[in-house]
């Protein structure tokens, strides 16, 4: 059976009792630290990392509705790091392609059966690693959806999602006046 759903994504009609009683249980769960820009020290020394978080974090602060909090600070984290690596792994498989042309180059010009053979050895174990590689950047990206669809990055995820607003501030001196 899946988890249940918080009670802001919860569509069915239930009685005021069985709604007021999950609300006091959730309000346990909400800290009241907000996630913000700052990016948190885990990714220091790591500058894509780093624009993705600050890409995310202002995308949720745009939003109405208040959908990851700081207790998604660490999957947010992961996340991010994970992109970063994912970037890494496609620049390997791009200078590994470079370098297997270079070698088809090679070894069109080169008669000596030794030289060849050589050559066709550098080619296959090449080939293997960006082989290699395209498994583990797979492997990420299968990743990365799940932690986008965990974090409401997805269509499919934010599909009947229907959050509870955030508070609108009142700044407007004459709503204060009204309200008196």
């Amino acid at each position: 059976m899946p988890a249940p759903k918080p009670q802001d994504l919860n569509v069915r009609h239930d009685t005021l009792d069985d709604r007021d009683a999950r609300d006091a249980g959730e309000s346990a769960f909400v800290p009241s630290t907000e996630l913000t820009v700052r990016v948190p020290v885990s990714l220091y020394g790591h500058e894509y990392a780093k624009k993705v978080w600050r890409r995310l974090i202002e995308i949720y602060q745009d939003l109405d509705a208040k959908i990851v909090s700081k207790l998604d600070e660490d999957m947010l984290v992961d996340y991010c790091l994970v992109m970063e690596e994912l970037i890494g792994l496609d620049r390997l498989r791009d200078l590994s392609m470079v370098v297997l042309e270079k070698l088809r180059a090679r070894a069109d010009e080169i008669a000596d059966p030794d030289s060849l053979y050589k050559i066709i050895k550098e080619t296959n174990t090449l080939l293997r690693e960006i082989k290699s590689v395209d498994a583990r950047s797979d492997r990420k990206r299968t990743l990365l959806h799940k932690l986008r669809q965990s974090l409401y990055l997805t269509p499919r995820s934010r599909a009947g999602v229907n959050p509870e607003a955030k508070a609108p501030e009142d700044d407007d001196p004459m709503s204060e006046l009204l309200d008196m």
